[in-house]
């Protein structure tokens, strides 16, 4: 008995280029979107709290992205008012252009800048930075099943 195997060199090329086409940006956006929504989440829980509005700001964005923010986030001594006026000072912007995925989160609350890289009187937090230098983590951690389906 003889098995003989030929394949359509061009044929296999054309569904190669369909896959990549058609399956590499989706994956591309959802392995973008599952490490922003990590690094807010990692930066909510490094952020100091006292009023919650900087981290009503980051929680707001990562919900914009389908996330949840991590319990407890709001802290113990949370003002509501300045939770909702966090919760409005944030942008997300998400753009796939060609070969990229780009996804841009801005905390527009006005001192976030000062816990973020400190002042003469206080040391910075790096709440973002620190977990923006986690990114490699969170790409080791379960990746494969965001390309299920």
């Amino acid at each position: 008995m003889n098995v003989i195997i030929e394949i359509d060199s061009r044929a296999v090329r054309e569904r190669l280029v369909e896959l990549q086409q058609r399956r590499t940006p989706r994956w591309r956006r959802r392995l973008s979107e599952h490490v922003a929504r990590e690094v807010l989440s990692r930066t909510i829980r490094k952020n100091p709290v006292e009023t919650g509005r900087s981290r009503s700001a980051w929680a707001a964005a990562l919900e914009r992205l389908g996330g949840v923010p991590p319990a407890g986030w709001q802290g113990g001594a949370a003002d509501r008012g300045a939770i909702g006026e966090g919760a409005g000072a944030n942008s997300v912007a998400v753009v796939d252009a060609g070969s990229s995925t780009e996804i841009v989160v801005e905390n527009g609350v006005e001192y976030v800048a000062y816990l973020e890289y400190g002042t003469r009187k206080m040391s910075a937090f790096q709440m973002a930075r620190r977990s923006l230098g986690e990114a490699g983590a969170i790409l080791a951690g379960n990746v494969p099943r965001l390309f299920e389906s």
